[in-house]
């Protein structure tokens, strides 16, 4: 499944002018709404984003506190990773638009 604009041009560009990665918005987007440990392949399988450009993105992320690994099991042959508490994931939200339904429900209420 991959999530509706993806490739959206806007969210493009406000990726590359913040974060000089195209793609880093559309990655982030997809973290901060997963619940639970996740792999490289389930974003960039969600996201569309090449495999390789995610895994660069992530180590990232991931090199920065914003992600940690979880225990790997002998068997698994995918690192698991989950999402660090940071303000970060909710600004990435915003940018992104994602809580935009949110804040129109919320300034109709306060204007009542």
């Amino acid at each position: 499944m991959v999530i509706a604009s993806v490739l959206d041009d806007e969210l493009e560009t406000r990726s590359k002018s913040l974060f000089g990665n195209r793609h880093m918005l559309h990655i982030a987007r997809d973290i901060a709404t997963r619940r639970g440990p996740f792999t490289v392949k389930d974003v960039a399988t969600r996201t569309g984003v090449p495999y390789s450009s995610t895994h660069r993105l992530i180590r990232h992320l991931e090199s920065v506190g914003l992600l940690e690994p979880t225990p790997a099991k002998p068997s698994e042959q995918h690192r698991w990773y989950e999402r660090a508490s940071h303000k970060f994931w909710g600004a990435a939200q915003q940018l992104c638009g994602v809580d935009d339904h949110k804040r129109e429900v919320t300034k109709g209420v306060q204007d009542a």
